[in-house]
């Protein structure tokens, strides 16, 4: 048996697959697409060096700038605030001279912190340069948080000074309203405002509840960026309260609402509500009882404040402090003018108000503040809405008691 392995071959005459004919690419455009081709790298080259340049300069302003700041940290912890010393680190020119105060100053931004003792890290994050200003954001980190806040600089004599906030930062105006809040504020602060605003509608339920009202007045707050707007002409008519815009003092980066706002807030919305229930009376050097129903309800202004809030004095530097060892009584302390042997009479006050509230209830506080309108002496006023078995002795131990199991709350160095 034979095998045959030749090989044959023959010619295809099979016709291809019907389908279109392929066609031949136009020299022109295989020119076009390799001219887009070299266009597309050219401008993502020249984004890459723009993006370097730009990160470059960011870089180098962040350093110049850093060195401005930790040079306002020296000044400021020097505690010398004298005009001379001022004009070193502060644009004086911007401010009027009414207005050139370490308290207005701070109060919009332009010192770093109230108290100087406790300035955190501060770090520049971003620098924006227009014309002879330059919007500086600093971040730091403090309670377990991290916050944000905008510094002004103008260039003065070849230095950067702090300077009042530009009028083109903010953005448009911008208004929210809600059932007891009507919201006036800057774009730029939106985000900051808007969950503050959420809050403050939950705290006014409770304050008014606390003050006895059947629903509680509303209240308008309006944030601002310049010092001449910050004075309301007719605030209490008005029913307004105005406070610096939140970026030029502070915000939580990640936009909850921040305590120091919270804070401000609720002390406004607080002080507007007293006035509807206890109206303010100016202390009076001819009469004692003014003063004892003046004392008592900036007692009641805190202890509300950080019921719905954060007790003030863990915002404000300076908070007067009290002696728990060698108390004073409630003659002492409500005497005028008051004995003062340890310690500020106000913090005494403050401590009083809070045993009140927290061993007898917040509607005996407001009963006592109530009773001091009609006599000027604060054991009558206590046994008029204690009863009959108020006794002032054992009503001091017990009050005595209280301050030194919570000595921490009103004494800031422990």
């Amino acid at each position: 048996m034979s095998v045959d392995f030749s090989w044959h071959l023959e010619e295809d005459t099979a016709s291809l697959p019907e389908g279109e004919p392929q066609k031949e690419m136009h020299p022109r455009r295989g020119w076009l697409r390799r001219v887009l081709m070299i266009l597309v790298i050219l401008v993502a080259a020249a984004g890459v060096l723009g993006y370097g340049y730009y990160y470059r300069q960011q870089q180098r302003l962040i350093a110049e700038f850093q060195r401005v700041l930790d040079q306002e940290v020296t000044f400021w912890r020097s505690g010398r605030y004298d005009s001379p010393q001022l004009r070193l680190v502060v644009d004086v020119e911007r401010w009027r001279d009414s207005k050139s105060n370490y308290a207005i100053l701070g109060f919009f931004g332009v010192t770093l912190f109230p108290d100087p003792r406790s300035l955190p890290l501060l770090t520049v994050k971003k620098v924006e340069l227009h014309d002879d200003m330059a919007w500086v954001w600093v971040e730091w980190e403090d309670d377990g948080a991290r916050y944000r806040r905008v510094h002004f600089y103008r260039r003065v004599d070849g230095l950067w000074k702090r300077t009042p906030p530009d009028k083109r930062f903010a953005g448009r105006k911008e208004t929210l309203e809600g059932t007891t809040f009507h919201w006036t504020f800057y774009e730029r602060d939106a985000p900051y405002v808007r969950p503050l605003a959420e809050w403050a509608e939950q705290i006014s339920q409770q304050v008014a509840a606390d003050f006895g009202l059947s629903e509680p007045p509303r209240l308008r707050v309006r944030f601002v960026y310049q010092v001449e707007d910050s004075v309301s002409r007719n605030s209490r008519a008005a029913q307004e309260v105005v406070y610096p815009a939140p970026l030029i003092t502070r915000v939580r980066v990640d936009g909850k609402p921040d305590r120091l706002l919270r804070t401000m807030v609720a002390w406004g919305y607080v002080n507007h509500v007293l006035e509807t229930v206890a109206p303010s009376m100016p202390p009076s050097l001819a009469s004692p009882y003014p003063s004892a129903y003046y004392r008592f309800r900036s007692g009641v202004l805190q202890w509300e404040t950080a019921r719905v809030a954060t007790p003030v004095w863990k915002e404000t530097p300076y908070f007067p402090t009290i002696n728990v060892d060698r108390p004073l009584s409630l003659d002492d302390l409500f005497r005028f003018p008051p004995r003062r042997p340890d310690g500020d009479p106000f913090a005494y006050v403050i401590s009083l108000v809070f045993f009140i509230g927290d061993r007898y209830g917040p509607t005996k506080v407001i009963a006592v503040l109530q009773q001091l309108k009609e006599t000027p002496r604060i054991e009558r006023a206590l046994a008029n809405v204690l009863g009959p078995d108020f006794d002032v002795q054992t009503f001091e131990e017990e009050w005595h008691a209280y301050l030194r199991a919570h000595a921490d709350m009103f004494n800031k160095e422990q």
